[in-house]
């Protein structure tokens, strides 16, 4: 799937070249249909056409990798907005950027030759800065400072989309050189257009579902990217974002994001405490129950890249659990070195069902996005794909495949985009970016496969998936005036246990004072984790003996209820209980 593709224009396309030239429009994107073909579905192209025999190619009309910079920021054009959303008058590159390239797409309507004049303003210091025109195999070396100003040259050797690309081959220079734009005239010019999209990728949705479980409390996804750029697709949940990012090898780059979500971005205070979404474990004790405030507010694991190895295969899964108004959230990781599923982060919220629900189930969906502004992220003309095959695991404790993949579907007027689903070999594909627009799909399918089931659903190892770190279980406690007993039982405490109690006035949950990372510091999320909305007290770790622990808390104010919850780490990780307890001092 990054695929090559060679458009031919069909006859129609060559007359629809053709009337957009001669009507002069200049500045009106159109879309052009090709005879090229994938998975059944003709691609087109959205081409702005010039009035001129000529095409002026610019920081606005082409794309480029991180490094290139736009500069000179003035209003976009009516014609391009949903393309970029600002003008800019030129390009810059800074030192050291290694093999980055500009790239502008066209399509030429007929064979011929292509004249490209490169417009640059060039300081003293740059003026024997070599660079580098490219189209297809053949490069053309330059120097624009020089005193003549260079005119390049390119056969176009049949009709159909071909690449500009702009590469600066002595890096080790300040970066002051203006790439203003290239200049494209010749014969191959004439009726040609530039082929426009949008100047990044925009955001795909899609959901999954198994025609033989059509609910599950518990689901398992493996992930892969298939495209050589970054980019972030993970599942998406009731609570917030379960997944990873994969780097342009398409290996994961090593962290994990599970958010739950607190309260949106334009929120004007904190939820109650006992409306909060909270961390109860993870399957590393050096990892911090952490949070985050970009993009609203929550909590999140931190400090643990779980895929440090970096997989070229992401596989989790999630399970929910139900109880007494709560929703338990538990999602784990496939670690293939060990053969074993590790917990990654166990959470939990307040239920919230939606209209004609009597519980939750999980119904797994997904979106790849890529983000930036128009200035510094220009890769529109890049396709990000991810992989995907998953499962349910339904009432009959088994496990049944994903077979199905929806998306918005096509828009009123059945207009090509350049997003896509498919279906190939067992996975599911979806996409977004590049040039090429394709006929919207709604839904794709595949046979609900009776094969054996990968290594890691097997009974044994999937056993895995309803495992913690620790097994917390009943708590007591005996008051007086000032001082308290408390006693909790351990069903399994793990290796090298220790124990704290913490313990307050207010039931804070799983919330302790700690430092807050930087995105956490502004607005609601700065208010989260203050005041009485955390432990005011903790005893000090204890070693754990045994299936018990116990603490005796003195000081305490007489005629006061006191709530406690207890948290307990091993080499396996660590949790808090589930629940807290109280007593009441006389």
């Amino acid at each position: 799937m990054p695929r090559k593709l060679t458009a031919l224009l069909t006859p129609i396309a060559v007359l629809a070249l053709n009337w957009l030239s001669s009507v002069g429009l200049a500045d009106a994107p159109r879309l052009v249909r090709t005879s090229e073909q994938w998975q059944g579905h003709t691609i087109s192209y959205l081409v702005q056409s010039s009035s001129k025999p000529e095409l002026r190619l610019d920081a606005n009309n082409g794309f480029f990798d991180h490094g290139f910079v736009a500069k000179g920021q003035k209003a976009v054009s009516k014609d391009d907005q949903g393309l970029i959303s600002a003008h800019f008058e030129h390009l810059t590159l800074g030192r050291g950027h290694d093999g980055v390239t500009a790239r502008w797409h066209i399509l030429a309507a007929s064979p011929g030759e292509l004249t490209i004049r490169p417009e640059f303003n060039v300081p003293a210091a740059e003026r024997q800065v070599r660079w580098q025109l490219s189209m297809g195999d053949i490069h053309r070396e330059f120097v624009p400072g020089s005193a003549e100003a260079p005119v390049l040259t390119f056969p176009i050797r049949q009709a159909g989309r071909h690449t500009i690309s702009l590469q600066r081959l002595d890096n080790e220079v300040a970066g002051e050189t203006r790439i203003v734009g290239l200049v494209v005239s010749g014969p191959a010019a004439k009726d040609a257009g530039i082929i426009r999209a949008r100047w990044r990728p925009a955001a795909i949705h899609t959901q999954y579902s198994s025609s033989t479980c059509p609910q599950t409390k518990m689901w398992v996804f493996e992930t892969q990217s298939v495209a050589p750029v970054s980019s972030y697709s993970p599942i998406t949940t009731r609570f917030g974002y379960y997944g990873a990012t994969f780097d342009s090898d398409g290996r994961a780059a090593g962290g994990v994001n599970f958010s739950m979500w607190a309260a949106s971005r334009n929120a004007k205070q904190a939820p109650p405490p006992n409306q909060m979404p909270h961390l109860l474990a993870t399957g590393n004790p050096d990892a911090e129950f952490g949070g985050f405030g970009h993009e609203g507010s929550g909590v999140k694991i931190r400090n643990w890249e779980p895929l440090a190895h970096h997989p070229t295969s992401v596989t989790q899964a999630l399970r929910v659990d139900t109880e007494d108004g709560y929703d338990t959230w538990s999602g784990y990781l496939f670690d293939e070195r060990i053969g074993h599923w590790v917990l990654y982060a166990v959470g939990r919220r307040p239920t919230q069902l939606r209209s004609g629900e009597t519980q939750t189930y999980l119904r797994p969906a997904s979106f790849c996005e890529i983000p930036g502004p128009p200035a510094t992220q220009r890769s529109g003309d890049v396709q990000r794909v991810m992989r995907r095959r998953g499962w349910f695991y339904g009432e009959d404790r088994q496990w049944h495949p994903v077979d199905r993949q929806t998306t918005g579907g096509p828009r009123g007027d059945d207009a090509p985009i350049n997003k896509f689903i498919a279906a190939e070999d067992g996975w599911f594909l979806m996409g977004t970016g590049g040039v090429e627009m394709l006929d919207p799909v709604a839904e794709v399918r595949q046979p609900a496969s009776s094969s054996k089931l990968p290594d890691f659903l097997q009974p044994k190892i999937a056993s895995d998936l309803f495992e913690l770190p620790v097994k917390i279980g009943e708590s007591s406690a005996n008051a007086d005036r000032t001082t308290a007993r408390v006693h909790y039982t351990l069903n399994d405490a793990g290796p090298e246990a220790t124990a704290v109690l913490h313990y307050g006035p207010v039931d804070c949950l799983t919330f302790v004072s700690r430092e807050l990372h930087g995105t956490e510091k502004a607005g609601v999320s700065a208010t989260l984790l203050s005041g009485d909305r955390v432990w005011a007290h903790a005893t000090t770790a204890q070693p754990v003996k045994g299936l018990h622990c116990e603490f005796q808390l003195t000081d305490l104010k007489p005629g006061t209820r006191y709530f406690y919850r207890l948290l307990v780490t091993n080499q396996r990780g660590k949790s808090w209980a589930f629940e807290s307890g109280s007593f009441e001092t006389r």
